[in-house]
């Protein structure tokens, strides 16, 4: 049995009956283990691979070290937090912010690192570059068990592997340490490129960070369905093998001025035959999975050509408007 582990931030001392509905619903929600592939695939999408080294006057060196694994969504996707740590046997918290209606899933204790996390991404590894910025972590968790963050040496090489992570040293660390080296990022494993991706993994990816849209262009009376994954274009190569493990249809978009790459899909068949398919067979678990039904749904009507009647029409908008569902009009 595992026991999962609640914070609300922003709570009044009186809580509100509906936030309290909506906490009992999805604490309660039934806990069967996620696919561990669908819980890779979503840290993929989603989660974030943290150090953090802050003053601490008490401790020896003056600072302290410590790391984080989070997961940050929309309070929508509570049940899918709830979810994502009753598979890691209910390690961490979840912590509500109800002033931002955000969501978190948050692991901070080496113990959880190394008996959960590491043993579950090293089974099951990332696929994107944050397998990178994963790798720099795993290097700096070790050093955190052996205590050498505790020594000055020590404190020095996790800073240096710091500066190698995303967002690099902040400007207070790089005050107090000015001689700091970023260390050289290790390679993306290249090896893993030309392997197929898990199904699994794929829907779990596309519940973070993929697209079910409806563009209804007025002027010319048209309806039109798309599918898309859009990421920073340094995923090039992650798109080429999703667009792989969907029979290389569809296209893959550069945008220099968002330095980002769009994997997009709008031919009607290859939507009803492999991505309607697909999640058929493989289900998304957050809350994009309303948004997929009701896409779904819309595409099945205008397979039987409802979409070119008035009545049709009219009950697309209707799904529309009702779901939350993407619509881009052209007036």
């Amino acid at each position: 049995m595992c026991y999962l582990s609640l914070s609300i931030s922003n709570f009044s001392s009186k809580p509100d009956k509906k936030f309290m509905a909506i906490y009992q619903r999805n604490f309660s929600a039934k806990t069967e283990k996620l696919n561990p592939w669908y819980v890779t695939g979503f840290s993929d999408a989603e989660s974030s691979f943290q150090i953090h080294v802050s003053p601490r006057p008490a401790n020896k060196l003056g600072w302290r070290v410590y790391a984080r694994f989070d997961i940050y969504l929309d309070i929508k996707e509570l049940s899918l937090l709830y979810l994502i740590q009753a598979y890691f046997n209910g390690i961490g918290s979840i912590v509500i912010d109800k002033k931002r209606n955000k969501a978190s899933f948050n692991v901070n204790k080496l113990e959880d690192f190394i008996n959960q996390l590491i043993p579950h991404f090293n089974k099951y590894p990332l696929q994107s570059s944050k397998q990178i910025e994963y790798s720099l972590w795993q290097t700096c968790i070790e050093l955190m068990v052996d205590k050498k963050h505790l020594t000055k040496d020590g404190l020095d090489k996790i800073l240096s592997i710091k500066g190698a992570l995303n967002k690099g040293l902040p400007e207070n660390l790089t005050i107090e340490f000015p001689y700091i080296v970023p260390v050289e990022k290790p390679a993306f494993n290249q090896s893993s490129v030309n392997e197929p991706l898990n199904p699994y993994w794929v829907t779990g990816f596309s519940d973070g960070d993929s697209s079910f849209y409806i563009s209804h262009k007025i002027k010319r009376s048209s309806i039109q369905a798309t599918f898309k994954i859009n990421l920073h274009e340094k995923e090039g190569p992650l798109l080429l093998r999703i667009k792989s493990f969907f029979g290389e249809v569809g296209n893959i978009n550069t945008y220099a001025q968002g330095n980002s790459k769009c994997y997009i899909i709008t031919k009607r068949s290859d939507l009803t035959n492999i991505i309607v398919h697909h999640f058929n067979k493989y289900p998304l678990v957050g809350n994009k999975l309303s948004s997929f039904n009701t896409w779904s749904n819309i595409i099945t009507l205008m397979n039987s050509g409802e979409h070119l009647t008035p009545e049709g029409l009219s009950k697309i908008k209707l799904l529309i408007k009702r779901n939350d569902i993407v619509n881009e009009n052209d007036d």
